[in-house]
């Protein structure tokens, strides 16, 4: 009866209630704070012999959940262009230290709330409701990117990027990507991007620092058509192209922690239709003992030891509802628009008036229309279909 209690109380305290199994804590809000930490419950047990009516109550009166403070990361990614036919294929990793544990009544321990709730909860500024949340809410074509611009600002100066010139702030996120990107002219942006107006970061920061968690590091990848469709001839496919590159990008990420973190949490979304990843996972964790914990239609979740590290991989099917996969989704969608907007007014640079090209997010359908209108400009350039048009 006891254990059963106690394996209640531990699922109860999941958002999910008890459709999370205590042993598998991790997928997200409260049960990330507690997967990074050392647990330890406190029963307050019931007496015996208090009345007869005691013989059949539930022996714990109360418990305490009780955490160990020790470093606590967590490392979030997801990416934006995974499907066009044009422009590059953007994959962010964030990494995120959650606050330490503050005391309680008579110097005990308090159990964390979720971590994430003000990064996911509006943040009124003005007349204008700014919050983390799936980018398709945030961003709409036509609409501009100034929500994301406001949101990427903050996250970039929460972290302490004050970069502004383009291929400073590129050299930060993905300087293994700056040659590719800076040998294909139509990706290269020179001029500065200011960051949002700092009342409008301000008020975000302090927003989301509300609960104590911080963003401590934003990193990325950029994958122009050349590259991919070299990666694709060697014999990968997009969804292996995908994985490569993320894994590599989380590996990085937790090699370049700011400090030892004996516990790191890792949430993607998942990648296309990809359920099986202890391939990949071992391909950049080769020293790592690997365990799978969970394959199912809606996650795969792994644990691996890694160099005294224990990590808690998962790949989420609508990953990107938990805020900080959301977040990397809105940087990466950020950058995307960037590219986007440079290839776009690359080719409007080089044609008369007359002959404009309509705007293209390089969806497969429309990119066959670019493509057709700009099939003149492309020929006088010399820009082969390699560099510029994705295989697959």
């Amino acid at each position: 009866g006891v254990h059963a209690e106690i394996d209640a109380i531990v699922r109860n305290r999941c958002p999910e209630g008890r459709g999370c199994p205590a042993r598998n804590l991790g997928h997200e809000s409260r049960c990330v704070s507690m997967a990074l930490q050392k647990v330890v419950i406190v029963l307050h047990v019931r007496s015996r012999g208090e009345s007869a009516a005691d013989e059949n109550r539930p022996p714990i009166v109360r418990a305490t959940i009780l955490v160990e403070t020790e470093p606590m990361y967590l490392i979030a990614t997801d990416e934006a262009g995974y499907g066009p036919k044009l422009g590059p294929l953007v994959i962010v990793g964030t990494v995120w230290k959650l606050p330490a544990t503050r005391p309680g009544p008579e110097g005990m321990e308090q159990p964390m709330e979720d971590p994430f709730a003000t990064l996911a909860t509006p943040c009124q500024i003005g007349d204008r409701s700014l919050a983390v949340d799936d980018s398709k809410k945030v961003f709409r074509q036509g609409d501009g990117l100034e929500a994301l611009h406001a949101i990427v600002s903050a996250g970039l100066l929460w972290c302490g990027v004050t970069q502004r010139a383009f291929p400073d702030v590129m050299a930060y996120l993905c300087p293994a990507d700056l040659p590719a990107i800076s040998r294909t002219p139509w990706l290269v942006l020179k001029e500065s991007i200011p960051p949002a107006p700092s009342p409008v970061t301000g008020a975000l920061i302090d927003h989301w620092s509300q609960s104590g968690v911080r963003l401590v590091d934003i990193k990325a990848r950029v994958i122009p058509a050349r590259t991919f469709n070299e990666s694709c001839q060697s014999g990968l496919n997009k969804a292996d192209l995908l994985s490569d590159s993320t894994l590599g990008l989380v590996r990085n990420l937790v090699e370049t922690l700011p400090e030892a973190a004996p516990h790191v949490s890792v949430h993607c979304d998942r990648h296309g239709g990809r359920r099986y990843y202890a391939g990949p996972l071992l391909h950049h964790f080769p020293e790592s003992m690997l365990q799978v914990r969970d394959e199912t239609k809606l996650r795969s979740a792994y644990r691996l030891d890694h160099q005294g590290i224990q990590m808690d991989v998962q790949f989420s099917v609508k990953g990107d509802q938990f805020a900080p996969v959301a977040f990397s989704s809105l940087v990466a969608k950020y950058l995307r628009e960037l590219f986007m907007e440079s290839i776009n007014t690359f080719f409007a640079d080089r044609c008369r008036e007359s002959e404009l090209p309509k705007r293209t997010a390089g969806y497969p359908v429309d990119a066959d229309r670019f493509l057709l209108e700009v099939a003149s400009i492309r020929q006088r350039e010399q820009i082969a279909d390699f560099d510029f048009v994705r295989m697959r």
